[in-house]
């Protein structure tokens, strides 16, 4: 296994595995003490080891996707639960999450090697 298969089934692991913080969220409107910095330290060591990566294998790709979206409506869920509370650190810690978690995913698409002028565009607009 190769450093960077390691780095991406950590990250993997994490989000899916055990850790997987859904389960709080619905039940308790908060991640699991640690696993956000825990995440973001794995995104980290993620990008920065399989970024210039052609392809980004499916479960991390997969990963992402599910951090970025899935986690926000366990929370949504949870508040809705019981008259639209709402729990700030959450909030904040979803944040946390998902601006890192985007850039990374935005990190995939190359402009600069893409030949669609349209797509060239809506990522550099200027």
């Amino acid at each position: 296994m190769t450093q960077d298969s390691a780095v991406a089934e950590g990250f993997v692991r994490h989000v899916f595995g055990p850790a997987d913080p859904s389960v709080s969220l619905l039940e308790y409107g908060r991640f699991p003490s640690g696993w956000v910095e825990e995440y973001r330290r794995l995104l980290k060591s993620l990008t920065e080891s399989v970024a210039s990566a052609p392809m980004w294998p499916r479960p991390m790709v997969s990963a992402l996707h599910y951090a970025l979206t899935h986690l926000r409506t366990r929370y949504c869920a949870w508040q809705k639960l019981d008259s639209d509370r709402r729990n700030d650190q959450t909030e904040l810690d979803l944040s946390r999450v998902e601006a890192p978690t985007l850039l990374s995913a935005i990190s995939i698409t190359r402009p600069n090697e893409c030949n669609d002028p349209i797509a060239n565009e809506a990522m550099n607009p200027c």
